[in-house]
């Protein structure tokens, strides 16, 4: 399962091809946007928080790789092991060390 979400419709990096894969039986796909004004169907207006995680959460030994917004590296991960998945078993993509390039470099 991907569970794919951003702050508005137009910022969902890969939407395209990500429902592509879904639609065609590749992977099951979530998709959030946090500050959208309309439903739109297969999507979920607001956050991802604890109540909705622990709907996709099927099995606490599915791995389960986090990538994403500063806030996001720090809620979901507790979330996932507040719902038992094991620490060893929860990655997440740290971007916030990478330094940022400016013009010229």
């Amino acid at each position: 399962m991907l569970v794919h979400s951003a702050r508005q419709e137009a910022d969902l990096a890969w939407d395209g091809e990500f429902t592509a894969l879904a639609q065609g039986g590749r992977i099951t796909l979530r998709t959030f946007v946090t500050r959208g004004s309309t439903r739109v169907p297969g999507r979920w207006l607001g956050r991802i928080d604890r109540d909705r995680l622990a709907e996709l959460v099927t099995s606490r030994e599915t791995p389960c790789f986090v990538c994403g917004p500063a806030s996001l590296l720090d809620e979901v991960p507790a979330m996932l092991r507040d719902l038992g998945v094991a620490g060893e078993l929860i990655r997440v993509a740290n971007w916030r060390d990478v330094p940022r390039l400016t013009a010229g470099q």
